[in-house]
């Protein structure tokens, strides 16, 4: 593979076989057909078909769709078609689970589908000796490429001319500030992607200057479709949830399995006939299955989705809700994600009676502060102006910031819209917040002439019409400026640059750069007139002005959500393709990271063999200088680690590490449409202070899916051991029809189970360490409640079915109605025992979830109006029938225990688990 930017000028267009003049027309029409065309391949996508089938993945789901058709089957040769009601229901059940969440899941997709177009669709090119503009999909290897400030970089490129060009790269690499390309150099073939400044790649966009470049490299070829194709070879991981919930289904599946066919030999080795123990092992599977869970868990997470989206995350698959609430590592890209992706003035500094009484002007500060005070930024602004309109030095330097710039700002739809450098951006966004317009000042103090930046002056000088006089205003780096100062601007005076005042500068500049600054120096002097202008007849014997520091900020709200994700056990990591020194400057004042050897660059972690590097990964939190595959890397180690890990970010480069992540997060303004399609989760504020809600609210959605879990599988286990109970040593079999244990477990049960994913969350939720990423959801004190609450009502369940058999003498269908009203009741108790799992009931507002109690009064109605209904067929076909009043009282009686009865449960697993 050719390293282009290891290569001069003349050796990369004998290697493309092209010449300065470009490419025939028909050469380039040859080259088109043979490679194909400058594109990004969008990659393989499951059919709805498919998409539908998957839904039918669980092994419970499975067994009762096994279940359905062979009882069909064997009912169809028996003739007994009444058996036909029975599998029809539960058949109803699997389809309608599967086609809610079929539904759901579509509609996501549909919300997040948009065009991949990361390019213009036209570019212009040098072709025959000519330029002319054609669109970019036609691109082909040798084409020399013309590019102007605003362009988008349309194919890999090594730059052939560059004139004071700088390309903006953080879709591609994380870099922050455009970066400054020089085409003559030369460079080592181990040079990373983000110093290779010979070199220009698709995605990039011109923020200053203009160049020529040859194609080098089209479509899938380039580094993005590198990264593209990486991106389709990375499976989807499974999520936690999914993950637990397929391991507690084969747990269940197991149990009902085994117990279904001891029972089933048991019946035929009794002299029991081949349907009506099939028909038995069949009754046994639907009341041990929770059928109502697979659907309480869609509309669950669906609810999820629905509260996520009010809180500007757009979920596209309904695990993902669940699995950002488990996630234990959260690797953040910095550029635009941690921080703000807009270079921002923060201190200046000026030889001059009101920096002097501070040492330096701190903007960010001022403003922060005025915004907790309750004030605007424009308010600070213009008091600022005001303090400061009496300090020529001041007033000079702010003069010297917005005229030697040749960024626009611009309004449009009442937004601004800025265009240029983004340091020069930033210096009239700071005149903005002064109430100075840039277009105004040159209105007033007009631009005669100019000698543009480049590269190795690393200056800029204007010359303008100041009140009569002809200014010359310059501005570049530190040093550069220095050197062509010999007077500076004190207190409103010019008078001669001393060594102290060098030395005093460049401690300055120090500092600023200990904070990870970028800083630009500035220095003007007058002239009799303007000549023909020249660096050297022009930038010397500068009068310096002073320092300003500029930085891509971090946002304001991060550094509270990091604490937050602190308190909640979760490990923020920062990855970046900025430098080391500046990544950790903004890590330790987010409070990622307080320690310099936590810091690593992408070239200190190739260094690192990937069977250590998984032993170290939990030692680094910030990653600076690194490349998409370095992303992917980290991502992978931390998951060997057994950690469940969050990825987000805004760029290209960003996609593949997020979809090898177990949870994707990505940028809904910033972010590109493949790292959007990548992603799991979609902040459509960019706002990393987002994830902390949408943790939060995961982390309710699993505490809820734990508290259904509880809440079904403690009657499904009670049934099961009761029925078994019941039939093997009473040896009735029709104690319990199907459709009445799909009654209790689909159509009772589970209109109180969806009430309870509207229970808040827990007050301490954000305080609990994540769920670890293994086993099943039986862990914890999940398996000791289902244990608790099922074996008192199976317990209760038995010793009902002696008493009113044995002791009361009651009717057989008697008998059944009492015990299906009592399993119908002591679950709808049951659930307000588990409106919180370790607080008592009464320590919270019993009553405070309204849609709990409208379920418990529907449910409990539904229940009563299919005994006191006097409609023959209703009852014959649940097996029940009308009871007088105390057999009524008995079971209510009963169902009401559970609660004191869980209290103590709580009471002694509260204590177990704080000893």
């Amino acid at each position: 593979m050719e390293t282009y930017h290891s290569l001069d000028v003349q050796q990369t267009l004998q290697s493309v076989d092209s010449t300065p003049n470009g490419l025939t027309h028909i050469v380039a029409k040859e080259r088109l057909a043979k490679n194909g065309k400058n594109v990004l391949d969008k990659g393989k996508k499951k059919s709805s078909f498919l998409k539908f089938l998957s839904q039918f993945k669980d092994v419970l789901i499975i067994v009762l769709l096994i279940s359905s058709v062979v009882s069909i089957v064997m009912a169809s040769i028996e003739k007994k078609y009444e058996e036909f009601i029975d599998a029809g229901i539960i058949l109803f059940v699997v389809f309608f689970n599967a086609i809610f969440g079929f539904v759901q899941e579509r509609k996501s997709e549909q919300a997040m589908e948009a065009l991949k177009n990361i390019t213009k669709p036209f570019c212009k090119v040098v072709r025959n000796g000519k330029t002319m503009k054609i669109k970019s999909e036609e691109l082909v290897v040798g084409d020399i490429v013309v590019l102007e400030a605003g362009d988008i970089v349309p194919a890999d490129l090594r730059l052939l001319e560059t004139s004071s060009l700088k390309i903006e790269e953080s879709a591609l690499t994380g870099e922050s500030v455009p970066v400054e390309k020089n085409a003559e150099v030369c460079l080592d073939s181990s040079a990373v992607l983000g110093d290779r400044v010979n070199m220009a790649y698709m995605g990039g966009i011109v923020a200053y200057g203009r160049g020529t470049g040859i194609v080098v490299a089209c479509g899938m070829k380039t580094e993005m479709g590198k990264i593209a194709t990486a991106l389709n070879e990375i499976e989807t991981p499974q999520t936690p949830l999914t993950k637990r919930i397929k391991t507690t289904s084969l747990i269940i599946t197991g149990i009902v399995l085994a117990v279904c066919v001891v029972l089933f030999i048991v019946q035929i080795s009794t002299g029991g006939s081949l349907f009506n123990s099939f028909s038995m092992a069949i009754a046994i599977a639907v009341c041990a299955i929770p059928e109502g869970l697979p659907a309480c868990n869609t509309v669950i997470m669906s609810m999820g989705v629905k509260r996520m989206s009010d809180q500007r995350a757009i979920v596209k698959s309904l695990p993902a809700v669940e699995t950002l609430g488990s996630t234990e590592v959260i690797c953040s890209d910095k550029t635009g994600t941690l921080t703000l992706n807009k270079m921002t003035v923060q201190k200046i500094y000026f030889m001059g009676e009101s920096c002097q009484k501070v040492d330096d002007i701190d903007v960010l500060k001022m403003e922060r502060d005025a915004i907790q005070a309750g004030r605007s930024v424009q308010e600070v602004g213009v008091e600022t102006l005001q303090n400061f309109k009496k300090d020529k030095n001041f007033i000079e330097l702010l003069r010297c910031m917005l005229l030697c710039n040749d960024s626009k700002l611009k309004f449009e739809d009442g937004k601004i819209e800025t265009v240029g450098d983004p340091t020069e951006i930033a210096l009239v966004h700071y005149g903005y917040r002064l109430g100075i317009s840039k277009d105004n000042l040159e209105g007033k103090f007009r631009r005669v002439n100019e000698i543009p930046f480049d590269s190795e002056r690393k200056l800029m000088t204007t010359f303008n019409l100041v009140d009569d006089k002809n200014v010359v205003y310059t501005k570049g780096a530190v040093d550069n400026i220095l050197a062509r100062c010999n007077r500076i601007l004190d207190n409103g005076k010019i008078r001669k640059l001393t060594e102290t005042d060098k030395k005093q500068i460049l401690e300055k500049n120090s500092l600023f750069a200990s904070f990870a600054l970028r800083n630009l120096a500035f220095a003007f002097k007058t002239v009799d007139k303007i000549g023909k202008p020249s660096s050297k007849n022009t930038e010397f014997d500068l009068c310096f002005l002073g320092l300003v520091g500029m930085i891509d900020p971090p946002r304001d709200e991060v550094k509270a959500s990091i604490k937050t994700c602190k308190q909640a056990g979760i490990t923020t990591i920062m990855i970046t393709g900025d430098h080391k020194d500046t990544a950790f400057a903004i890590a330790k004042e987010l409070g990622i990271c307080n320690d310099a050897s936590k810091a690593v660059t992408g070239a200190e972690l190739d260094e690192i063999p990937d069977e250590e590097f998984v032993t170290l990964v939990n030692k680094f939190q910030v990653y600076a200088r690194v490349s998409p595959q370095h992303k992917v890397k980290i991502v992978k180690a931390l998951k060997q680690n057994n950690k469940i890990v969050a990825m987000t970010g805004d760029g290209f480069n960003d996609s593949p590490s997020i979809k090898a992540a177990d949870i994707g997060v990505g940028m809904g303004i910033t972010g590109t449409d493949v790292t959007k399609e990548a992603a799991d989760i979609i902040l459509t504020d960019d706002n990393f202070a987002t994830i902390v809600g949408a943790v939060k609210e995961g982390r309710r959605v699993y505490s809820t899916i734990l508290k259904v879990l509880m809440f079904l599988l403690g009657t499904s286990i009670a049934e099961l051991v009761s029925m078994s109970f019941i039939l093997i040593v009473f040896r009735n079999e029709n104690f319990f029809s199907p459709i009445l244990l799909l009654w209790i477990n689909f159509v009772s049960d589970t209109f109180v189970a969806l009430a309870l994913g509207f229970e808040k969350a827990e007050s301490d939720i954000m305080k609990r360490k994540p769920i670890k990423n293994s086993g099943n959801l039986f862990k914890g004190n999940v398996g000791a409640n289902i244990l608790a609450s099922s074996l008192f009502v199976a317990v209760v369940m038995i010793s009902l079915y002696v008493v009113c058999t044995y002791a009361f003498k009651l009717l057989p269908e008697q008998v059944t109605t009492v015990c299906f009203i009592y399993l119908a009741f002591v679950q709808l108790f049951h659930s307000y025992n588990l409106k919180n799992q370790n607080e008592s009931l009464f320590k919270t507002n019993p009553f405070g979830n309204k849609v709990l109690n409208w379920a418990f009064l529907g449910s409990a109605l539904l229940t009563v109006l299919i005994v006191i209904l006097p409609i023959a067929p209703i009852q014959n076909a649940f097996g029940v029938c009308m009871i007088n009043w105390w057999q009524w009282l008995l079971a209510l009686g009963l169902a009401i225990l559970i609660v004191p009865y869980f209290e103590l449960v709580k009471l002694i697993l509260n204590h177990k688990r704080k000893k």
